[in-house]
């Protein structure tokens, strides 16, 4: 996109719901790093900078994003998100423009929906803009408040809300664009009065609000879009989630899988037309599979190249 536009990926969570070790946005899904989604779709919108924020084990983050032109700025202390995005601000001295800010563990955001969310900010002339998604049961997410015209007021965090705040389907996604300018006067005047005793990077709205500033609220967002991942097991549910997805994109390019539901594929598996898959099977890494080639069940199959017609025998082991 043709803006001046920042973005700041949000990656310092512990994450310690996972049981883990190993940072959260470098847990797996369909062999890529959680955070490799985001970054693959965030570089779409070709941004003048983008700034990863690490914490917990900030040294596996940056050597995993080796390849990707990126920056790091740390958040030693795990104070909230608002503390999170404060320590991005040496990247932004005498800066202007707008800054899109995400989360690092929500690998099925679109990039037509931050595109579009970018589009509505600047149409818009807003200081601050959120992305909402309606969710059929909210538990756990921020909700949007509004007041009796509709108009966005605030946004209120699942631990500080009441029974009837709880009520409201509209969430947020942490999904953000903001004014640069905006952004860091809001965040110095953000106070940790809340349950956790953290500074909410939601609380902006609240600031835009109080100094008179245009604030917007889109719900572009699908309820898939807005996954994040807190356990293996949320982890596990995506990752059917994301299969589900490919098998079907590649069934309606021409490739029939026998019992669909068996098959592993990763996504960067790459499939001709008239490709058959027998049950069982696991394509992983960076394959690609030539036309009316037929695969055996039970096979394993990792960064390899398949000519046009070739048969692999059930139980074949083919890697680079």
């Amino acid at each position: 996109m043709d803006i001046n536009c920042s973005i700041i990926v949000l990656a310092a969570g512990l994450g310690t719901r996972m049981k883990s070790r190993l940072p959260k946005v470098l847990h797996r899904l369909l062999g890529k790093p959680l955070i490799y989604y985001v970054l693959d779709t965030v570089f779409l919108l070709n941004p003048s900078q983008c700034i990863v924020v690490t914490g917990y084990r900030h040294e596996e983050v940056e050597s995993a994003l080796i390849n990707y032109k990126v920056k790091f700025a740390l958040q030693k202390e795990q104070l909230g998100t608002g503390h999170a995005v404060m320590c991005t601000k040496e990247f932004f001295k005498d800066q202007t423009g707008i800054v899109l800010i995400v989360c690092g563990d929500t690998p099925f955001l679109r990039f037509e929906t931050l595109k579009r969310l970018i589009s509505s900010h600047l149409e818009c002339k807003n200081s601050v803009s959120v992305l909402t998604a309606y969710l059929k049961d909210p538990f756990g997410y921020g909700r949007i408040v509004r007041d009796k015209n509709g108009d966005f007021l605030k946004i209120v965090e699942e631990k500080d809300a009441s029974k009837d705040i709880k009520e409201i389907k509209e969430v947020n996604t942490g999904v953000y664009v903001c004014n640069v300018e905006f952004l860091f006067s809001a965040l110095s005047k953000i106070k940790p009065d809340n349950v956790q005793s953290e500074y909410y990077l939601t609380d902006i709205v609240e600031v835009a609000r109080e100094e008179n500033v245009k604030v917007g609220s889109f719900m572009y967002a699908d309820p898939d879009e807005i996954l994040g991942i807190n356990t293996r097991v949320q982890l596990a549910e995506l990752e059917n989630l994301l299969l589900h997805k490919l098998r079907k994109k590649w069934m309606l390019e021409g490739v029939t899988f026998i019992m669909p539901e068996t098959t592993y594929i990763e996504p960067d598996v790459v499939f001709s037309n008239d490709v058959i898959v027998e049950p069982h099977c696991i394509i992983k890494g960076k394959t690609k599979i030539g036309k009316g080639v037929k695969i055996g069940a039970f096979s394993l199959i990792k960064d390899v190249c398949i000519n046009d017609n070739e048969v692999i025998a059930p139980y074949a082991v083919l890697t680079n």
